[in-house]
């Protein structure tokens, strides 16, 4: 069962994040989920930037710690990213990974479990196959 969905998100050049929750917030609408203002603080539990790691990715480091800081396991998660050392960080770390190409082309992320080409995919791929995978 998946109980986290963790994004690599830029927040370096602008600060995005209210987009990004505006958007987890109209995909969670479609498959049933409604989360609130108030709620965001439960599941956008914090940033996490390369500062604080002993490795970068591609190591895993970045994404076991923080399933361990979600109080997740690493196979409870899927990772959404656009980059090859991304995808093999999430990889490593026992994640389920989302490649998208709004980086790279697809021949670049060919490691990822998924690959899509937009981010309205991913809703479709969640509620698919892998919400219900075990």
């Amino acid at each position: 069962m998946i109980k986290a969905i963790i994004f690599d998100m830029n927040g370096i050049i602008i600060n995005d994040e209210h987009i990004h929750e505006l958007a987890t917030r109209n995909v969670l609408k479609e498959i049933g989920y409604a989360l609130s203002h108030q709620d965001n603080s439960q599941f956008f539990v914090g940033k996490r930037d390369a500062e604080g790691f002993q490795e970068g990715k591609p190591d895993p480091e970045p994404y076991l710690v923080t399933a361990k800081k979600l109080k997740v396991k690493p196979s409870e998660c899927v990772v959404i990213e656009d980059s090859p050392s991304g995808i093999q960080s999430a990889k490593s770390a026992g994640m389920y990974c989302i490649g998208v190409t709004t980086t790279y082309d697809k021949k670049f992320l060919s490691h990822a479990d998924s690959i899509v080409d937009n981010f309205g995919e991913i809703n479709n791929l969640i509620r698919s196959n892998i919400i219900n995978r075990p």
